[in-house]
């Protein structure tokens, strides 16, 4: 009896090693690397197809925090509801082509990419450059609203900003009345209506406004040829 509890022991230990090392092999939010505050931006692009300062870089690593290569990152926009997105041709049509290897996913409202060294980027490294919009009025998507998930695994959350405020596909003063208006919103709404939070600290204000002036009045003006959702 007491050989059967002493394998039984045994089992339950190499079982309990087993699941750790498994999980220490799998992405892992805790030790993967997103950009600063969970905050990305859609943007626009000038004539030439350059597209404006915007490109962020996630870096995917295991619980053990070893480097994840080649994982397929899915950036989930479904709970977004004011959220558009260029479509695949304006995403891998950006001048030198930040995107290579992207795919995008209209009905499910995603875009994925392999990271590093897949597509030249560095060991776990992948970059995304998105064009894109914004619906406008009153339906703000909020804080960390897209899911960021590596192989199959949710490792985090995003805050998407957009300049594109009312999806016109042209950043003017119809962007900067939206987001005076979000600034403005009463109660928790500014807060709420993270699209317009452009320097990612968290709160709508002044500062926001002064990004999207010089954006506005810059040369990426520009939005995606057409939407895919």
């Amino acid at each position: 009896m007491t050989g059967l509890v002493r394998r039984a022991a045994l089992l339950s230990l190499g079982g309990l090693f087993v699941a750790r090392s498994a999980m220490a092999c799998l992405p892992s939010g805790t030790f993967s690397t997103f950009p600063p505050n969970n905050c990305v931006k859609l943007v626009g692009k000038n004539l030439s197809g350059l597209a404006d300062a915007g490109t962020f870089t996630i870096i995917v690593r295991t619980g053990g925090g070893n480097l994840v290569p080649n994982s397929n990152v899915v950036l989930d926009f479904s709970s977004c509801p004011d959220v558009h997105m260029a479509s695949q041709a304006d995403l891998l049509g950006l001048a030198g082509n930040p995107n290579a290897g992207l795919t995008e996913n209209a009905v499910f409202k995603t875009v994925t990419r392999a990271a590093g060294p897949a597509n030249g980027q560095a060991l776990g490294a992948v970059s995304f450059t998105l064009l894109g919009g914004s619906t406008g009025g009153g339906n703000g998507s909020g804080v960390l609203c897209a899911r960021v998930i590596a192989d199959n695994v949710q490792i985090g959350m995003l805050t998407i900003a957009v300049y594109d405020w009312d999806g016109s596909r042209t950043i003017d003063a119809g962007d900067l009345s939206g987001a005076l208006g979000d600034m403005f919103a009463p109660g928790s709404g500014s807060t709420a209506k993270a699209r317009s939070d452009f320097d990612c600290n968290g709160a709508i204000n002044a500062g926001d406004l002064s990004v999207l002036l010089s954006v506005t009045f810059g040369s990426f003006v520009d939005g995606p040829v057409s939407f895919a959702w």
